[in-house]
């Protein structure tokens, strides 16, 4: 299925041929863990980590914006919540306050 079809897609990261997307929620619940890394055929190569399988104690919610960082990608959510995520795996790699 070619998500990016599916929803509406808020921004584009281009790295090493690929595209890192982010969707846009329809609401708190769909598309949660809306970050996907797609190939140039639209093949999904890794979505986002689930934060909830991360983090025991976070609530898991649709990231709103995102940046690009060498080998990281900076995400973060509308309650002002950044996760760094690893570009190669779509893994996060920690949290930290963005507001």
């Amino acid at each position: 299925m070619d998500i990016s079809k599916k929803y509406k897609v808020l921004e584009t990261i281009y790295y090493e041929g690929r595209k890192v997307i982010l969707l846009e929620p329809v609401s708190i619940d769909e598309p949660v863990n809306n970050i996907y890394c797609i190939d140039k055929n639209d093949n999904i190569i890794w979505q986002v980590e689930s934060v909830t399988e991360k983090f025991k104690d976070k609530i898991n919610m649709p990231y709103e914006g995102m940046s690009h960082h060498g080998h990281v990608i900076t995400a973060a959510n509308f309650i002002g919540v950044g996760y760094d995520i690893d570009i190669e795996t779509g893994k996060i790699i920690r949290s930290h306050i963005v507001k």
